[in-house]
């Protein structure tokens, strides 16, 4: 009687060792193409935050150029305005009452106007001093 069902348990072992195998083989394929897709999301996720690093670079750049044009125009514009108001000063002493005249609040006035332009929004404009 076991010899004839042996063919039958060597086919039905066969059958189980093929199915497990199978199964075994396709839980690798599984893993491996969960491996390919963990490492593809890590270089893209990579990939997107050195191109946001390298956008973030590009407009601090253009932010850093653009102050720079500001600053050289405030340092062209600036001697001429403390000559201007130096000149005035060696010209015409504040009286000992330190009273500013309209003539002197008028070249104050346009000496912080000619900042402000230079400024072109650099900043906090000036404030003109106001008349009395």
């Amino acid at each position: 009687m076991l010899e004839r069902i042996m063919p039958w348990l060597i086919g039905l072992g066969l059958l189980a060792l093929s199915h497990g195998l199978a199964y075994w083989s396709g839980s690798a394929v599984k893993e491996a193409e969960y491996q390919r897709q963990a490492v593809k999301a890590e270089r893209d996720n990579a990939v997107a935050g050195l191109a946001e690093f390298a956008a973030e670079a590009n407009r601090l750049q253009g932010l850093s150029a653009g102050l720079d044009q500001r600053i050289n125009k405030l340092a062209e514009v600036r001697p001429t305005i403390v000559e201007r108001y130096t000149r005035e000063t060696v010209k015409t002493p504040l009286p000992a009452d330190c009273r500013i005249s309209p003539e002197r609040l008028r070249i104050i006035n346009d000496a912080i106007t000619a900042a402000n332009a230079a400024a072109a929004g650099a900043g906090k404009p000036a404030t003109a001093v106001p008349a009395d």
